[in-house]
């Protein structure tokens, strides 16, 4: 069977450790990924966790604020994050939502 890197050899080495990649942009993701080099950091100001992707950074940010912006079309409930907005809508309502933010895209587990 034939891979999409058959015949070819890693050619991009990092200078901090035995890593070989591929590509470039494996490379890249490696040594931001291992070596934390070329990252921004995010510090929370209220419980200084740190991460390293703004999206994780701004997730966290709910979980000292009372914003919900996940709201249960069928009841009063609500959650900061998609995760749990989806368990309750599985085990409250036996429904399986497919994408929280489109509301009307929704499934019940008997059909």
């Amino acid at each position: 069977m034939k891979t999409k890197h058959s015949g070819s050899e890693k050619k991009h080495s990092c200078n901090m450790c035995d890593f070989k990649s591929f590509t470039r942009q494996g490379l890249r993701h490696h040594v931001k990924g291992k070596h934390k080099i070329g990252v921004k950091e995010f510090t929370c100001q209220i419980c200084f966790k740190v991460m390293y992707m703004k999206v994780h950074y701004q997730r966290h940010l709910l979980t000292h604020s009372d914003f919900k912006p996940y709201k249960c079309r069928l009841c009063s409930a609500s959650y900061k994050d998609n995760t749990n907005y989806k368990i309750h809508m599985k085990n409250v309502h036996g429904e399986i939502e497919k994408d929280a933010g489109e509301w009307g895209n929704v499934k019940n587990k008997d059909s």
